[in-house]
């Protein structure tokens, strides 16, 4: 399996913390197996530096830095919700605009905000390459913290 499976990595986190560190020890594992990987992230963020020191490839994903659909006193804020709901969409499109720059056949979303978007954009740019797009992710979360 030389180069045969392109799979799409989107990283939305600000800092290298657990899942990212994760994704940097996977890539040469995976590497190693036949599987090139392109990582679609915010250009400034920490893993897509750590990502580029290692020689592989970076697209840009512009996607906001700061995200939450809770209001000041911690409740689920309906206006904030919206606000989420239409940024996931306008990820989810970006996203399958990537796939068919990238020619990616697997999208392996990596972070918790990336899960929908990652679907989106599997659900808008999977037909159009006639191919279907598998979804995988790694979500670490405190207890209680949802």
């Amino acid at each position: 399996m030389n180069g045969s499976h392109r799979v799409l990595i989107i990283e939305e986190g600000a800092g290298l913390w657990g899942a990212q560190r994760y994704l940097l020890r996977l890539a040469p594992l995976l590497e190693a197996r036949g599987f090139q990987q392109i990582l679609a992230a915010p250009y400034e963020c920490a893993t897509a530096q750590a990502w580029r020191e290692t020689g592989r490839p970076q697209v840009n994903l512009e996607i906001p830095s700061e995200r939450s659909i809770r209001g000041d006193d911690g409740t689920i804020s309906v206006k904030l919700s919206l606000r989420e709901a239409v940024r996931t969409l306008g990820a989810g499109r970006r996203i399958a605009s990537l796939v068919r720059i990238t020619g990616a056949d697997v999208i392996h979303a990596n972070s918790h905000w990336s899960h929908g978007e990652a679907v989106i954009g599997a659900a808008d740019a999977g037909p159009q390459l006639g191919q279907p797009a598998a979804i995988g992710g790694l979500v670490a979360v405190r207890p209680g913290g949802g």
